[in-house]
């Protein structure tokens, strides 16, 4: 790995700046002859700052690089702090005795500002500790970055499946009842047979195109539709009325198999018979698609509203809107937003 991916960032910026810097203010701040000279005085102290700040900082810097290469698990973070703080406190000390003592050979002139050991200690330990406190907030950063990253995949991961599972319920309802009815006009009828044959082939074709879709253009609802309400008309005849209105939107999207979950919802739970007609109506009011019926509801154990539920958690996973539900004595409607894909 580059020192870079092991690190977290790239830090040529920060010591670029750093180092000249931390050098410069360093003898100002510790040194209480610099404080107390002339700056013509000071600078070969501050120039010989600047060269030992940069000489702590690269030993810092690969001192830290081994033991995240030792110690790369963030559980064994106490671990290799520990031994970054120990090794680091040991080298400083030895590095700058051995700085100080090379120094000492050098001629030196009176009258430049010099620190005395105990300020230069205190100076090279402040910069050790200011470059571990650096890469170790960048190391956190970039954690926190890695986890957002994570959060969000899993997120999205999770929508996926969510949405494969409310997918999958529709199915299996919709195959039933219509090979139930594909049994029951196959012995008198055998050329409407044909023809519903080819309008339930038409609609599981469009289920396996749009299958792993999450959005559709309403135009291709619509289509699929067709195909939906022909194979009810065949099965409840004159007993079932579904009017679809006109001038639909053609640059909206919305979840595929949406109006064929609603009128099956319709169906499914009121009485369709002679005496009773359902009357279902398909419009668009308001960027939405509203699926009405007349409400008669049958006589059974309560809805679990599964296609309703269906519907909503879809929304809400895709584009956190949600659809309108209106329930009166005589009118059940159910809005469905359209959506701008721009928007999402």
């Amino acid at each position: 790995k580059s020192e870079a991916t092991i690190i977290g960032f790239n830090d040529k910026w920060i010591m670029l700046l750093g180092i000249p810097l931390l050098g410069s203010i360093m003898p100002f701040i510790f040194f209480s002859a610099c404080r107390n000279a002339p700056i013509s005085e000071s600078y070969i102290s501050i120039t010989t700052s600047i060269i030992n700040t940069f000489i702590f900082w690269q030993i810092d810097k690969k001192i830290i690089i081994y033991f995240r290469k030792k110690f790369p698990e963030h559980k064994d973070y106490i671990k290799r702090l520990t031994y970054q703080l120990v090794v680091l406190a040991i080298t400083t000390y030895l590095l700058l005795i051995i700085i100080i003592w090379a120094l000492g050979y050098l001629p030196h002139e009176p009258h430049v500002a010099s620190p005395t050991h105990t300020e230069a200690i205190a100076g090279t330990y402040t910069i050790t500790a200011l470059v571990l406190a650096i890469y170790e907030a960048m190391y956190f950063f970039d954690l926190w970055k890695i986890e957002i990253l994570e959060n969000e995949k899993l997120k999205t991961e999770n929508t996926k499946a969510q949405l494969e599972v409310l997918k999958n319920q529709v199915n299996p309802h919709f195959l039933f009842n219509s090979f139930n009815t594909l049994v029951a006009i196959i012995p008198d009828s055998p050329e409407i047979a044909v023809k519903f044959t080819t309008e339930l082939s038409n609609f599981y074709r469009y289920i396996l195109a749009f299958k792993d879709k999450e959005l559709i253009p309403v135009q291709q609802e619509l289509n699929s539709i067709d195909s939906y309400i022909y194979l009810l008309k065949i099965r409840f005849q004159d007993n079932l009325v579904i009017e679809k209105g006109e001038d639909f939107p053609s640059e909206m999207y919305m979840p595929p198999l949406s109006l064929q979950i609603l009128v099956e919802n319709a169906v499914k739970h009121n009485i369709v018979s002679k005496s009773k007609p359902l009357t279902i109506s398909i419009t668009y009011e308001n960027n939405q698609i509203c699926v009405a019926n007349n409400y008669q509801p049958k006589q059974e154990a309560p809805s679990t509203q599964t296609g309703l539920k269906n519907i909503a958690k879809r929304y809400e996973l895709i584009t956190h809107e949600s659809i309108s539900i209106t329930n009166t004595r005589h009118l059940f409607k159910v809005c469905l937003p359209l959506i701008h894909v721009k928007s999402l």
